[in-house]
């Protein structure tokens, strides 16, 4: 698809994603000031929000042809980063503990999102809205009966919990992809919604002020953490407003200038991978330099992510029924 058929906000938002959930990793290197690394929930779902859309898109056909493309894009760069953890991080992990944890609890979590929305399109594609309501009553259900660190534990740290949240926000991406591409906005936000940017952004930041503001109440005093579930929903308005603000015509006058593009594509083109070599490379001594040390190591982050990928593209074409290798493919950056 070239860059004029491309969904421009897409791009965007997984750039923004890319950017957020590095930030929040990045506390050690933040020192005193680590408050600042955060970010990641909201990284997180802006990039489910994403894959749900263009999952949608796609043709779909056999079960098995269909989640083969899933491992074939996400797998061969989980390979790649063992074999990096080789040569590079004095890290052998055997064939059982990559392809299950080889990619921390992401890739085991949109692997499994993968098997859902496969048949949740194949059968029940009119039936979204209801299977949204299940999930999120279910996701009450399960905090409020079963939960059992609600008041010492953020739901968006080490839980399971909060894989029904992040598919809460890849089926809203579904429904606004299936929406958009019936009623001809997919490529064209023409229409008035997408283009009240600034309404927009008030609403994303009162959205922001509550997740954030609830967190914080229920940090400083446990009877408030209890409350916690309820951030999921201004966490939906912080995902589709900054959709609705990506949608906008500036995004048109963004991609006006090469450079910014294509940074923005290639960065967000390399998201999975920039998430799996990050906590391999993320050090604290530059932290002497502090703020100048974020940006270094985000730099320094991208040629391990870029190289993770194309060591996955080269086994990924080892394996394929093709003679030789398209060098041009397996090199590329965007």
């Amino acid at each position: 698809m070239g860059t004029k058929e491309r969904n421009l906000s897409i791009d965007i938002i997984k750039f923004l994603a890319v950017l957020l959930i590095t930030n929040s990793h990045m506390d050690k290197l933040y020192g005193n000031y680590n408050i600042f690394a955060t970010g990641g929930a909201i990284g997180d779902v802006l990039f489910f929000f994403c894959s749900g859309y263009t999952l949608f898109l796609g043709s779909l056909g056999r079960f098995d042809f269909w989640y083969k493309k899933r491992i074939r894009r996400i797998y061969p760069s989980v390979i790649a980063l063992s074999i990096m953890g080789t040569f590079f991080w004095d890290f052998h992990r055997d064939i059982l503990y990559i392809i299950t944890y080889g990619g921390e609890w992401f890739v085991s979590c949109i692997m499994i999102y993968y098997v859902l929305l496969y048949f949740i399109r194949r059968y029940a594609l009119n039936n979204l809205r209801l299977i949204f309501g299940i999930t999120f009553i279910s996701s009450l259900i399960w905090y409020f009966f079963f939960y059992t660190d609600k008041y010492t534990i953020s739901i968006y740290k080490w839980t399971y919990i909060k894989w029904c949240f992040y598919f809460l926000n890849m089926l809203l991406g579904a429904a606004v992809g299936l929406y958009e591409s019936k009623h001809g906005y997919l490529i064209n936000k023409s229409h008035s919604k997408y283009n009240r940017t600034w309404m927009n952004i008030i609403f994303m930041l009162i959205c922001t002020t509550l997740f954030y503001g609830l967190q914080i109440i229920g940090k400083n005093n446990p009877a408030w953490a209890y409350w916690q579930i309820f951030t999921i929903i201004p966490l939906f308005g912080i995902n589709w407003f900054f959709y609705l603000i990506c949608c906008g015509q500036w995004v048109k006058k963004v991609f006006n200038h090469p450079q910014i593009s294509w940074g923005i594509m290639a960065i967000g083109g390399l998201c999975l991978e920039i998430y799996l070599v990050q906590p391999y490379l993320f050090t604290t001594k530059m932290n002497n330099i502090f703020p100048l040390n974020l940006l270094i190591m985000f730099l320094i982050i991208l040629p391990f992510a870029w190289l993770c990928r194309s060591i996955g593209r080269l086994f990924q074409q080892t394996f394929s029924s093709e003679e030789g290798y398209n060098w041009r493919e397996i090199l590329k950056i965007v």
